[in-house]
């Protein structure tokens, strides 16, 4: 059934891209916590990625895609710096980067939402005038966003 479901869902994300004109390198579809039956759509297209539900109840099978920008040029004078080039691994290229205070941060886009909150986000550096300069890398307290959660719940049920 997940696997039907997931290449379903998986043709319903490349129609909503292609049609929104929306071009994009990777993409990820992945159910929603213990269902099967909501879906959040991730696509990555360099600068920027796109973030948007699917519900197998929703009345039509276009995507509504959020994008957002991903700052890799943030990420300049940190080519090398190991927990950089780890987490840019690790994350197959579902990365976002951010400046928080002086501080460059770096996102698992995978595990969480811009809505609800990301699992995973480590600081790897401090960011400069010119560019970034690499500091020891530390993972950042999960902050969740439970006032979203009542919109996922109606998601889940096919409402929009």
């Amino acid at each position: 059934w997940s696997v039907g479901v997931k290449s379903h869902v998986d043709s319903i994300a490349r129609q909503s891209l292609t049609q929104q004109g929306l071009d994009y390198e990777r993409l990820l579809t992945v159910a929603a916590p213990f269902n099967t039956v909501l879906w959040r759509v991730l696509a990555i297209d360099g600068e920027r990625y796109y973030e948007g539900t699917y519900s197998l109840l929703d009345s039509d099978e276009n995507i509504e895609f959020t994008a957002r920008t991903r700052s890799v040029h943030l990420l300049e004078g940190l080519d090398g710096h190991w927990p950089v080039e780890r987490l840019q691994w690790f994350t197959h290229g579902f990365y976002g980067v951010d400046q928080i205070g002086d501080d460059v941060v770096l996102t698992d886009l995978r595990m969480g939402s811009f809505d609800t909150g990301y699992v995973f986000r480590f600081v790897v550096g401090l960011v400069g005038e010119t560019q970034s300069t690499p500091s020891p890398d530390r993972k950042l307290p999960l902050e969740l966003h439970y006032d979203k959660f009542d919109e996922l719940w109606s998601r889940l049920r096919g409402h929009e």
